[in-house]
């Protein structure tokens, strides 16, 4: 019999996947049918943001026995700040046998000195329940981990993703050395499952980590490193089918980042932060399948001999996706408030197109010449007919956005000025994004058949607008690409502008009718 009259059992289980915890409480108390599924469904992916809440979910699960039915858990340690959720969390990950994904917070000591250790006398527990009695687990995601937590791993087998950083108290060279020790057993031990690797380590030149090369990963296919020196021949040795590999230095000189060739035949996603031209990942790689290109954060190196080197290096590659944060135009003016022409905007997608001729999708977070630019200039970056449609007769997703402060007013004509000019100069074009600090502009366009000439499509741009409370920081190929309208703490799509809560000069302001109305041509 199903929980929920006139529906099968399949259907009463997809309307508990979309509901929240107190209307599953709720359910319930329907039916006793209902408590077990329900039950299972608070245990689908709990994440313990408070002591209170740790307490109480640890309790609930120990007393109904739902220990082998935990998949996934995430906490923080700081949170578990009643002395009875460390025993508990101890007990109950002792007897997780179908846990297969665990995301913890650790607790770097000389930060929060009041907790000791973390777990306290159950951090024994806690790790030998991670090494030998949760054999499901393959993800495990570790933050701020002190040497001791990393040796504590020694021995786990089985993990496909490993995401470990280490704390930034451990800069002692001898604590350095032995968190690269143990990162190196760790993914050595389990060479012949890793897929994914992501390490965070704040390090010194002495400290480069060099992988044990009679342990190929081979099943690696994608790789990130920050605040890490590696020598990229034994990388590409120890980890050949990378297909997508992320990078940041910390603005280490090029003299640290090693002089050999990186090769990898797969590649096919670069994302970087603090990018080093001459470092010989960009200068000198070989990576035939590279499509995708992600540099990110770049306001500190910017100048426009720099920004002339980067796009030399785009040359080298056929990229489909590019996306470049924190960009000026014209990248000649740096704090000058300069006068953003035609000209001007023409001649910097040129060279921007000249670099990327095969362009599918394009994100340019721009960064205003001066503290008060106006807000029409991220929308003055229009394509030239003539100059440009040839280099993007393939682009299928356009983003342009600024974090900066923005100055102004924008207009319903004007928006549907530059949203035309890009549909037109591009043949294939589909969606076309504009954010504005927390304030977003869309445009999607689809084809329909012309009512006066069944022969021919006509094109049909419906536009949109919604605020975006917290925007996510577009920092990887996830965040710029997918077009997901899943930001955190946004409000859905509307056609209509309106004013955000509250009166804050650096929100966009529309002159004119407020209606965004949909167009064709």
């Amino acid at each position: 019999m199903s929980i929920i009259p006139g529906l099968n059992e399949d259907c009463a289980m997809l309307v508990l996947k979309y509901m929240e915890a107190p209307s599953l409480l709720s359910m319930a108390l329907t039916c006793r049918a209902a408590i077990h599924p329900v039950r299972l469904r608070l245990l689908h992916d709990p994440h313990l943001p408070t002591g209170a809440r740790a307490a109480s979910f640890l309790t609930f699960v120990l007393n109904h026995s739902l220990e082998p039915a935990l998949r996934i858990l995430r906490f923080d340690v700081h949170t578990l700040d009643q002395t009875d959720s460390w025993p508990a969390l101890a007990d109950v990950l002792q007897r997780a046998t179908n846990l297969f994904r665990l995301e913890a917070y650790l607790n770097p000591t000389s930060v929060w000195p009041e907790h000791g250790r973390i777990f306290g006398a159950c951090e024994q527990r806690f790790f030998h329940a991670l090494v030998d009695l949760t054999p499901a687990l393959t993800h495990l995601h570790l933050s701020l981990c002190h040497p001791l937590d990393l040796a504590g791993l020694h021995g786990v087998r089985g993990l496909k993703h490993l995401w470990l950083s280490t704390s930034f108290d451990s800069m002692q060279p001898e604590m350095m050395a032995s968190n690269m020790s143990s990162i190196k057993d760790i993914i050595a031990n389990n060479a012949d499952t890793l897929e994914d690797i992501s390490l965070t380590c704040p390090n010194s030149k002495a400290s480069q980590i060099h992988f044990d090369p009679s342990h190929p990963c081979a099943r690696v296919t994608r790789f990130a490193f920050r605040a890490v020196c590696i020598d990229y021949t034994n990388l590409c040795e120890v980890f050949p089918n990378v297909q997508r590999l992320e990078q940041s230095f910390e603005l280490r000189a090029p003299e640290d980042l090693g002089d050999q060739s990186p090769v990898w035949p797969a590649l096919t996603t670069l994302v970087m932060t603090d990018v080093v031209l001459q470092q010989p990942l960009l200068a000198c790689g070989e990576y035939p399948l590279l499509r995708r290109f992600v540099v990110g954060d770049i306001r500190f190196l910017y100048t426009p001999a720099w920004f002339q080197g980067l796009l030399e290096i785009i040359r080298r590659f056929r990229i489909y996706e590019l996306s470049l944060r924190d960009v000026l135009v014209p990248p000649e003016a740096l704090a000058v408030a300069s006068q953003l022409t035609d000209d001007v905007v023409t001649a910097f997608l040129s060279q921007l197109l000249e670099s990327a001729p095969h362009l599918r999708k394009l994100d340019l977070g721009l960064r205003p010449e001066h503290f008060a630019a106006p807000v029409d200039n991220v929308i003055r970056v229009v394509p030239d007919a003539a100059s440009h449609a040839y280099a993007l007769r393939n682009l299928a997703s356009l983003s342009l956005s600024t974090r900066r402060h923005v100055r102004g007013a924008l207009s319903r004509k004007r928006l549907e000025e530059f949203a035309r000019a890009w549909f037109t100069v591009c043949p294939v074009l589909v969606h076309i994004r504009v954010s504005l600090r927390g304030q977003e502009f869309r445009w999607t366009r689809h084809w329909e058949t012309d009512a006066d000439n069944k022969s021919h499509q006509r094109s049909v741009v419906t536009p949109q607008y919604r605020v975006n409370a917290r925007p996510g920081k577009k920092e990887d190929e996830a965040s710029v690409f997918a077009g997901s309208d899943d930001d955190w703490d946004s409000a859905g799509w509307s056609s209509t502008f309106y004013a955000p809560r509250g009166k804050d000069a650096r929100w966009v302001k529309f002159d004119g009718g407020t209606e965004l109305v949909e167009f064709s041509f």
